[in-house]
């Protein structure tokens, strides 16, 4: 056989192989998806949509099992770890990610965003940071691009680095905003004129903040982005001393968070409407303001603040008896949960001024106290006996112990004062 055919002999047989292969059905790696295979897709990304993760998840598994050669296997694993992280499975859809990525074909770009997002919601920030960065390095020009950069200043803002927020979204030639000039109207572009106005109050910087608020467009924002620039407007201008203007904003943000649907939002807005108000000099409503805040369905956070307002304000526009009724229906309703320790310290110390502020010939013996003054300091003592027994590690348990060494003192304890 001539050398020249005979060099051609193995590709022909290489070329009847792949003919043969085509007529025997079997499948090519990526090749164009089959009706069925579209059909269990569109099936399974219908129960993602509809919020069903666990059936979502499994049926996207199942898919890139059973067609291993499937064009849309990328996808389906893509997919897959939404579903995962649908069901609050973080690290095993971090773990799916990175380990199809090598296979993501065109979707390289949307598998590594993926693991970004990831890390970001796991609070992992120098990793997010690290690897949205490396994102916008790798692929410039994808549409992912302007999330990622506001992605990054995010994790400098949980880590309650403000000035390099700064830094990172007001630089003319970074990436936020290479991206807000080409769409200074779209999601990414708001929320990062958000979080820069958010950073530069942190800093103090008031009026750079209402500069920064001065650069989202005019209407068309999502109910969220509304209630956030609202809620940063009112709080530069109680910052800035203007919290008259303030009032005539805070109505219109408890209408917006009443929009999101968001009960943090709407503590949020309660909160500022309060400290509108003590701007303003106008305890007794401010007082009112926090108190929606003190319900159990209010996050933590929020009843925490709000209660230490409420102990404030009860003691000055209410005087101490004022004080002592407020709180103990507070208590009896409990409404002290997110600060019991505080309240108990507070009614204490407000029931031994109560006591000491009695004619002296009421309080001078133990054993000739009037009815009121043996209320009162026996009172007192069981609320400070409650913070010392029950909150070991509480701020104010110093507080209680030194006043409750006070009240052994007034009954004559001397050596039960003497240790406390």
């Amino acid at each position: 056989m001539p050398e020249r055919v005979s060099n051609l002999v193995p590709g022909i047989i290489r070329l009847s192989n792949f003919g043969l292969a085509l007529l025997l059905g079997w499948r090519l790696i990526g090749a164009e998806p089959s009706v069925v295979e579209r059909r269990e897709f569109a099936t399974a990304t219908v129960e993602l949509d509809d919020r069903q993760f666990e059936i979502a998840g499994r049926h996207f598994a199942e898919f890139a099992v059973k067609y291993p050669d499937s064009s849309l296997v990328p996808e389906a694993r893509l997919r897959q770890a939404e579903a995962l992280q649908g069901q609050g499975k973080y690290p095993e859809a971090l773990a799916l990610l990175r380990e199809n990525l090598a296979r993501a074909d065109g979707l390289a770009d949307q598998f590594e965003f993926g693991i970004g997002e990831n890390l970001y919601a796991q609070g992992q920030w120098e990793a997010a940071e690290t690897n949205f960065v490396a994102f916008i390095a790798r692929y410039p020009v994808s549409a992912q691009v302007p999330v990622a950069a506001v992605r990054v200043a995010s994790t400098f803002a949980q880590r309650r680095n403000f000035e390099r927020v700064v830094s990172l979204l007001a630089d003319p030639a970074g990436a936020f905003a290479r991206a807000r000039t080409n769409a200074p109207a779209s999601p990414p572009a708001i929320d990062g004129v958000l979080l820069l106005t958010e950073a530069r109050l942190e800093l103090g910087r008031f009026g750079e903040a209402e500069a920064a608020l001065a650069l989202l467009p005019a209407g068309n924002l999502s109910s969220l982005a509304a209630w956030r620039a609202t809620a940063l407007r009112v709080r530069v201008l109680i910052a800035t001393n203007r919290a008259a203007d303030a009032q005539k904003v805070s109505t219109e943000l408890l209408k917006l968070a009443a929009g999101t649907q968001q009960a943090d939002l709407a503590a949020e807005s309660h909160a500022l409407n309060g400290a509108m108000l003590e701007a303003l000099g106008r305890k007794t409503e401010a007082l009112a303001a926090y108190e929606p805040n003190l319900k159990p369905a209010v996050s933590a956070r929020w009843r925490g603040q709000a209660l230490v307002r409420v102990v404030a304000l009860a003691q000055e526009t209410g005087g101490a008896v004022g004080a002592v009724q407020r709180l103990e229906l507070l208590s009896a309703q409990g409404l002290d949960e997110a600060a019991r320790d505080l309240v108990q310290v507070t009614l204490g110390e407000l029931r031994l001024r109560l006591f000491l502020s009695l004619p002296a010939e009421e309080r001078t013996e133990p054993d000739r106290f009037s009815a009121g003054a043996s209320n009162q300091l026996w009172a007192a003592l069981a609320h400070f006996e409650t913070v010392i027994t029950g909150y070991a590690t509480s701020p104010y348990v110093g507080k209680a112990w030194l006043d409750r060494g006070w009240c052994r003192w007034e009954l004559r304890q001397w050596p039960l004062a003497d240790g406390a």
